[in-house]
């Protein structure tokens, strides 16, 4: 079984070192807040769905080929689920 990776729903005010990523959430392309703990482990905030085409400069283009093939993810029941 996958292990669960940690979801914080509702942040009063995010952390500094807030950031976010492009990523293959249950096939579809979305857009993924984090940020890293102390451990390094990363925390997720959320994500939304978006739609490819409404990307078009070649960095966009590039920033998704690259994080889509690091980044794929399962949400089920409110949590994240890396996919290797």
């Amino acid at each position: 079984m996958d292990k669960k990776l940690t979801i914080k729903s509702s942040i009063p005010d995010w952390p500094e070192n807030t950031a976010w990523s492009f990523a293959l959430i249950n096939g579809r392309l979305a857009e993924v807040w984090f940020y890293r703990d102390k451990n390094d482990t990363p925390v997720f905030i959320g994500h939304c769905y978006v739609k490819h085409e409404e990307y078009t400069t070649k960095k966009e283009l590039t920033m998704i080929d690259k994080d889509t093939q690091k980044v794929k993810l399962r949400y089920s029941k409110g949590g994240y689920y890396l996919i290797k």
